[in-house]
């Protein structure tokens, strides 16, 4: 069994999602359009092993989705496990 160390999913979702999610978000105006734009992300890991990129990037998305959703910056635990 393989996995990806925590340290390196954490620089790849950094790096590689992040700048999108950026993008994402400062393209759409309306909390409709930000919530739409962060659904529409797709993520590819074609080795994805144990899944830790993978749930990396789902959570990351949920966060921000969460963020959107409840116009706060730190959204409460319930609205992050609804996202």
């Amino acid at each position: 069994s393989y996995y990806t160390p925590a340290e390196l999913v954490r620089e790849l979702v950094n790096s590689a999602l992040v700048p999108v999610i950026e993008d994402r978000l400062d393209a759409a105006v309306t909390p409709e359009a930000r919530e739409h734009a962060l659904l529409e992300i797709k993520v590819l890991d074609p080795a994805a092993g144990s899944g830790h990129f993978l749930l990396a990037a789902a959570r990351r998305i949920a966060h921000e989705l969460a963020k959107v959703r409840t116009r706060t910056e730190e959204p409460p635990p319930r609205a992050f496990g609804e996202a």
